[in-house]
């Protein structure tokens, strides 16, 4: 490779002794700009380049001859090269040669308009790319139909929201209802890529004279990578269409409580899902939910608050349908073993790309966690993230069957001191700790976490630690996020010591000043 200065004829010697080089113009790269902006004809280059020859004498040599026929070609190739380059348009699309994730190509998130009624639909401009309908009817969907643009859409319906012993939204008087009958105009948009339908319980009851236009116009939307069906009681039937979405990524069925154990088998049919919620699905047995291992890129899996108790209780009154599908839940849902266990656990551990689990609230027991290393099986211990809130405790020993790797773990229960010391014995690269409401851990527990260089959140929320605590806590220089809400540590003087930490910005919920402390 050569630069400027290798070039004959260039003056020798320091940058200062000599004027700037100034680069030729580019004939080719200007003729080509006259004709793409100002129209212009480019020159006839073979032309010229024949002219002259002819005003030279007769090559005497047969190298003369190559060289000449050599040159009559280039010229020719850059006439050529520089039309088909001017024609060309500026972006080629090229066709793919296979099928192209949609995720590949991840779009920016757009902004969301909300939308209460027909006139406020009819309102929006055609390129809207999010929209949330809240308390619509099928009129408000059908009124949304122009909107090629979309590519997120979000309906609720708030009082069908509420569960468990959470607040509930108190129903309108006269409520309005999106139905079956708008799925049409819902699966009718073109670059859809986010679908999330929570709290509309009329929308999942899906005929079998309408369900093949529904898988039709599923498998039609090749953006679609995330589905939400929250709150609703979807059949089996319904989630066997499911695998038509030859994109879905990202499935939340939480509290959905129309669909038993067939419906779970369905979706083992869904070979692209990644990421997969039935929080709070009651009605769902442990022998079944082990089967959910078979997904082959599942990645994280929440199946949090399945203990009988988180039900669905929107504030309309069932009709005589949803009566049926209530019944038949909470006749699953009587049956021992519900919500993940022994057999689940076991399976998940030889999940090879499974990195986060959330089975909080379960009736699993502490020991039983221990299978999650998937310590005997091929490609197990992937697992990064875990969120055990609850269960029934048995001891301790389970961490050291833990995957190594682990970075986030979350416990909450009647443990003693020794849990913190087998967490820095056997899960050196543990970044985030939440240790919320577990208060029989006292100082003597709190200071093997100094021990560990790599934890950058800890969550010790209604904890009784005292100021030897707060000395471990200040020596741990490495923290950025620390609760300390609702325990004895919550005087001004312990928020002031911790403000010191170099690196802390999240204090008690509250992000701290980025100006020096």
């Amino acid at each position: 490779m050569t630069n400027d200065d290798d070039r004959p004829g260039q003056p020798s010697g320091p940058a200062g002794d000599r004027e700037p080089v100034r680069a030729p113009d580019d004939p080719v790269m200007d003729w080509a700009l006259a004709e793409r902006l100002g129209g212009a004809e480019p020159p006839d280059l073979l032309a010229g380049v024949q002219a002259r020859l002819a005003a030279q004498p007769a090559p005497r040599t047969r190298t003369a001859n190559w060289l000449t026929a050599a040159t009559v070609l280039l010229a020719a190739s850059v006439v050529v090269g520089v039309a088909v380059w001017a024609r060309t348009p500026t972006c080629v699309e090229l066709e793919p040669t296979h099928a192209v994730d949609p995720e590949q190509d991840p779009a920016v998130e757009p902004a969301v308009v909300f939308v209460h009624d027909v006139a406020s639909a009819k309102a929006l401009p055609n390129d809207t790319r999010a929209v949330e309908v809240v308390g619509g009817d099928d009129e408000v969907i059908a009124a949304l139909a122009p909107l090629r643009e979309l590519q997120v859409l979000r309906v609720r319906e708030p009082w069908n929201e509420s569960f468990g012993l959470g607040l509930k939204t108190v129903a309108p008087s006269d409520p309005r209802h999106v139905t079956a009958a708008s799925w049409p105009v819902l699966l009718g948009f073109p670059k859809l890529r986010r679908l999330e339908l929570s709290g509309t319980v009329r929308l999942g009851r899906l005929g079998p004279a309408e369900r093949p236009v529904f898988a039709a116009a599923l498998e039609a939307l090749p953006l679609l990578t995330s589905l939400t069906m929250r709150c609703m009681d979807t059949d089996d039937e319904l989630l066997a269409l499911l695998p038509r979405a030859r994109w879905l990524r990202r499935l939340d069925l939480s509290f959905n409580h129309g669909f038993v154990d067939d419906g779970v088998v369905a979706l083992l049919g869904c070979r692209t899902l990644r990421r997969l919620s039935l929080r709070g699905c009651q009605q769902l047995h442990d022998s079944v939910l082990a089967r959910l291992a078979e997904l082959p890129e599942l990645e994280e899996l929440d199946l949090s608050a399945i203990d009988g108790m988180n039900w669905r209780n929107g504030t309309e009154a069932d009709d005589d349908i949803g009566r049926v599908v209530r019944a038949r839940a909470q006749r699953h849902a009587d049956r021992i073993g519900m919500g993940p266990g022994e057999a689940t656990l076991l399976a998940l551990g030889t999940a090879s790309r499974l990195r986060s689990l959330d089975i909080g609230s379960g009736h699993w027991r502490s020991s039983q966690l221990a299978l999650l290393g998937g310590a005997n099986a091929v490609g197990g211990g992937s697992l990064r993230v875990l969120g055990a809130f609850g269960g029934q405790l048995d001891g301790v020993d389970f961490v050291a069957g833990l995957p190594r790797g682990l970075e986030s773990l979350e416990l909450c229960g009647d443990y003693p001191d020794a849990l913190l010391q087998a967490i820095a014995e056997h899960l050196p690269g543990l970044q985030r700790l939440s240790l919320a409401a577990c208060d029989r851990i006292t100082d003597r527990g709190i200071a093997f976490l100094a021990t560990m260089p790599k934890l950058r959140a800890l969550d010790l929320r209604q904890m009784r630690l005292t100021a030897a605590s707060l000395e471990t806590l200040v020596a741990m220089t490495g923290l950025e996020e620390l609760d300390l809400q609702h325990g004895f540590l919550s005087d001004l003087e312990t928020f002031k010591r911790l403000r010191s930490l170099p690196r802390l910005r999240v204090l008690n919920g509250q992000t701290l000043p980025t100006a020096p402390r």
